[in-house]
Formats: structure tokens, sequence, C-alpha cells
């Protein structure tokens, strides 16, 4: 068996993977530049078609998503005599474009847009050619993530398929690869059976997935699955699940854990930048509507005069200032 980064000599050792059954087979010299975080550019590709690029000794804490070395521990020999390919080089073909994919740490939209180029059910056919051998199942989410892109007519059937047999851990990462072929109410379905599976201390995790579907059933799930500690997590998914001001009146009303998390929302609805997933709903942005705010907010820190409470209230009330007074 040839080495499998790609220089010609026969392999000669086996590194252990994360992937069982899967370690990586190089060659003396391959090995040692693996070790030394001191791969080629094109020795770091073949290596993450194979393994992906999120395998530690090939992930981008080492190696950019060119493959040049980041932080070697030996000389990188000759780097610019192995460079990685580029887009535009494997782009006109499909076999070669879905290993290019294979490689990259993140897939961005112009290597999602590249699959435009073929037949849609050609794509499909490849994707579950390639997912019939097990050396490519670590790939799964990529291959949700592009036939999502460009879904053929059999891709939605498909992509049921994979989520109703998919353990929680499998369940949690297709949803987020492929939610966007789903009606909204049945991605919050399978999240909430995924939630359901894990310690009530990891559903924190599901609450962003779930938030996104902006299910009007979202709130009662967060209340009945809150624990401790509350995290900004639980406030920021509720601000992206479009959280009114009656709700968080409610839960300031109520008091801890809910208090925090209506905090939380506040906070990142007025003092964070604005991001395409949340958008201030209109029972916030009156005036009127911020007057209330800065009044239950004022009054609820008298009763709950801790630190993160004082801190987090100043900055919403100085932000919803700021606001009044730019737009004055």
């Amino acid at each position: 068996m040839q080495c499998e980064a790609g220089c010609g000599a026969q392999a000669t050792t086996e590194i252990e993977s994360s992937i069982a059954d899967l370690p990586f087979r190089v060659c003396d010299a391959c090995a040692a530049r693996l070790h030394s975080r001191s791969l080629r550019p094109r020795e770091w590709y073949n290596l993450a078609v194979i393994h992906s690029a999120h395998e530690f000794l090939l992930h981008d804490d080492f190696y950019d998503d060119d493959g040049a070395a980041d932080q070697p521990e030996a000389s990188v020999v000759d780097a610019h005599l192995f460079p990685s390919p580029r887009l535009i080089d494997v782009r006109h073909s499909l076999s070669l474009l879905m290993d290019y994919c294979q490689s990259r740490h993140i897939l961005r939209e112009p290597e999602l847009k590249a699959f435009g180029a073929f037949d849609p059910e050609f794509v499909h056919t490849e994707i579950e050619r390639r997912l019939a051998l097990p050396k490519f199942m670590h790939f799964q989410s990529d291959y949700v993530e592009i036939a999502a892109a460009n879904p053929s007519k059999r891709t939605l059937t498909w992509y049921r398929g994979l989520l109703n047999h998919q353990s929680r851990d499998g369940l949690y990462v297709l949803l987020h690869a492929g939610s966007g072929l789903l009606p909204a109410g049945e991605v919050f379905d399978h999240g909430v059976r995924g939630a359901a599976s894990a310690p009530i201390a990891l559903r924190r995790d599901w609450a962003s997935t779930l938030a996104k579907t902006r299910d009007p059933r979202f709130f009662a799930w967060l209340e009945s699955n809150l624990s401790e500690p509350i995290t900004s997590t639980w406030g920021w998914s509720a601000a992206v699940a479009g959280v009114e001001w009656p709700q968080l009146q409610e839960w300031l009303a109520r008091g801890r854990p809910l208090s925090l998390v209506a905090i939380d929302a506040l906070h990142r609805y007025f003092v964070w930048p604005p991001k395409p997933l949340i958008v201030v709903p209109g029972s916030l942005r009156s005036e009127q509507a911020r007057l209330d705010i800065g009044a239950v907010l004022r009054d609820y820190a008298m009763r709950d005069p801790v630190h993160r409470v004082h801190s987090l209230t100043a900055s919403i009330l100085a932000a919803m200032e700021s606001r009044k007074n730019s737009q004055s």
C-alpha cells in the first residue's frame, strides 16, 4: 500500500487516528512530518481528504485552509513544490470537488455553489456511493450540507431517513447540517427527541438548534429544560427564537433562573451588534416599550443585587439610551 500522503513511497507505519479502523498509513518520512506538524501542503491535503481536516494532527491550529503549516516543529521542506489544489483546480470534476470539500475545515458558500455546475441527481448519486463505503462515513455531515445546498428529487426522503436512524450526537450534527431542508416544526420535533435523550445539564447545547426554528413551542421547552449553570446560551437562544417583551417581563417577575435568561436575552438584543438570526421584536422597539423595560430592569436589579445582574442591566440601559439619542 502506498503512503496516504501521496509522496509515492510505500506505507511503512500506522498512526492512530480518532476514527476506529482508520489509522494514518504513511511512510517513515511522512510519519515524521505528520508528528512534527511540518507536512507540505499537498501531503496535508491528501491526508485531510481521507481523514478530514478535523483530525488532531491536521486541524486548523496547525495548518491553514491551504495546508500551510502554522506551527511546524521542524522545517517544512520545499513547500512551494507541493501546493494543495485550489477550488478552481477541482471544480470541473464532481469527484475531485467532493474530495476537495472533504479537506475543508468549514464548507463555505463558494464550495457549495460549485456543485451547481452538476446535475443534482448526479451529486446525490455520488454522495450515496461514498456513504456506502465505511471509510467515508465520517464525512456524513459534509455530504448532508452539500445535498442541502443542491437538493435533488431524492434529497428530502434520504435526509429524513438519515435523521430517523441517528443516535443523539449524530442527530445534533445532521440537524445543523441540513435543517434548511425541513419545515421548521419538523426540525423542532427532531431536536426535542434528541434533547430528551441528553443529560439535562447538556440540553442547553440543543437550545440554539431549537431556537433557530422559531417554533412557538420553544419557550415552554426552555422553561422545562432550564438547568444550572444559567449561561448566556439560554438567553441568546431565546433572542434567536424571537422572544417578545411580555414573555421577558413574565420571566423577570418570576425570578431566578428565568429572570437571568430574560436579562441575557435583552442584553443580546440591545448591546450586541445585530445578526441575521436576531431581530429586535416590535414589542421592544417603541419608546414606551423602552421606558417599561427600563423601569422593570431597575426594579429587578434592586431585588437581585449581584454583580452579574447589575453589570448586564447597566449595559442594557446604556445601550437603549444610546439608541434613543441616535434616533432623536
